[in-house]
């Protein structure tokens, strides 16, 4: 049966090649070029002002990874948080670990050497999870050497076995890659809450940027209605204001209207709550009293 490893990032080649693939080198801060495909943001951050610190104090202790360029340099693959921190710091140059990886193993070291920091935002999720499950297919297809039975099992799977994730979730995460990106931000600053936003990337870009500009921030259910309507091609500027501001309606009915002029002025519900519950045990207590008198 085929299986599928996942490529660790400190494996040496040697075997492969016959050449060393471990330099560490200093490398010019400006030799060090980004890849267009990554998915991870640099921040300018408390945590970024104390790795700015450290790395002031005792250098560059853990080095990045990079691959050489064709056209001269080298292709990131990690450390842009240390390379952002090394400039401010007004270091020249940082230590780098050189690899002459393809660009799959590019890749595959990009993501698994990204992946173990705590704070990722979820577009990072998103957007690692979906190159990572184009590595994984891309590794099935070649048929090279697995750790994970592939027969009859689905890519997104094969990923969550090796990365320790619901393969659904994975699926989820991979959605928010068709936010727009105002949205997606608003993902990032817990503006919208996850799962609501996995139901809005199903609507059409121009539904999003109409839904954007309502600085709404919609629940699950209204979030599933409106992709509901998006699906059906129902959905116009006039109705998504119609299902954000539904909920709030209902929000926004006095508690207790019936009841609501036997209160003082001001009574919240939880107050009135209290006093109707008080008012019903003693009714049930006299109630059964008298059941008590009666059959006696």
């Amino acid at each position: 049966m085929a299986e599928l490893k996942t490529l660790d990032v400190f494996d040496k080649f040697d075997e492969m090649d016959g050449r060393s693939n471990m330099d560490i080198t200093n490398v010019l801060l400006s030799d060090l070029h980004s890849r267009k495909d990554h998915p991870y943001k640099v921040l300018d951050d408390a945590a970024m002002d104390e790795l700015v610190e450290s790395i002031r104090q005792s250098g560059v202790i853990n080095p990045g990874i990079a691959r050489p360029c064709a056209t001269g340099g080298y292709e990131l693959l990690s450390g842009y948080r240390r390379q952002h921190a090394s400039a401010i710091a007004g270091l020249p140059t940082m230590p780098v670990l050189i690899r002459d990886v393809d660009d799959l193993e590019a890749r595959s070291i990009m993501i698994h050497s990204n992946k173990q920091r705590p704070d990722l935002l979820p577009s990072e999720k998103a957007f690692s999870y979906k190159m990572e499950l184009e590595v994984v297919k891309e590794r099935v297809e070649r048929g090279g050497p697995l750790v994970h039975h592939v027969d009859r099992k689905k890519s997104r799977d094969i990923l969550g076995d090796e990365i320790g994730e619901n393969g659904k979730q994975i699926s989820r995460y991979i959605r928010l890659t068709e936010l727009i990106p105002a949205l997606l931000e608003k993902v990032d600053k817990k503006i919208i809450a996850f799962r609501p936003a996995v139901e809005l990337s199903y609507l059409k870009p121009e539904e999003q940027e109409i839904l954007n500009k309502t600085e709404a921030k919609p629940s699950l259910k209204q979030a599933e209605e409106l992709k509901k309507l998006s699906q059906e091609g129902n959905l116009t500027e006039e109705i998504i204001q119609s299902v954000l501001t539904a909920d709030n309606k209902e929000k926004d009915k006095p508690a207790y209207p019936k009841f609501k002029r036997y209160f003082p002025k001001g009574y919240t519900t939880d107050q009135m709550d209290d006093i109707i519950v008080s008012l019903l045990k003693s009714w049930a207590k006299e109630n059964k009293s008298k059941n008590v008198e009666q059959q006696g």
